[in-house]
């Protein structure tokens, strides 16, 4: 089954494909550096074992999907240099999941932080400098 999943800075577009929800063993996905465009797919909360997620530098312009909440192994989450419309959802940062560092610099984010934002114990990094 595959565990890992590296296809940064190649020249691929279009969506991403709510299909990588199936790859329920996945614990490393790694899109970074591409062309891709519309928004995270939901599905992408059923990969459960899903510990890092990169979608930095692509052309991303929806919010991030509230599901997200579901990713309880999720310790890397980075979505810098895109363009994802609206507010960091309230849920992203639950006080049960072990998300360590989030990466969300030069977006055009909008709204105030969540609350659940501060209160989340693993987190040792935040980056939301030059939010658009």
């Amino acid at each position: 089954m595959l565990q890992s999943l590296y296809l940064a800075n190649n020249s691929f577009s279009g969506h991403i494909p709510p299909e990588l929800g199936g790859l329920k063993s996945m614990t490393y996905l790694n899109l970074l550096g591409n062309h891709l465009d519309g928004e995270i797919p939901n599905e992408l909360s059923k990969v459960w074992k899903l510990q890092t997620l990169d979608f930095s530098k692509n052309n991303l312009s929806r919010t991030i999907p509230e599901t997200f909440n579901r990713l309880e192994n999720l310790q890397f989450l980075v979505l810098s240099e895109n363009s994802p419309v609206g507010p960091i959802p309230d849920n992203l940062c639950d006080k049960s999941r072990g998300l360590q560092h989030l990466f969300m610099a030069e977006n055009n984010l909008s709204g105030t932080l969540p609350q659940d934002l501060m209160h989340c114990s693993n987190l040792r990094q935040l980056d939301l400098s030059s939010l658009q």
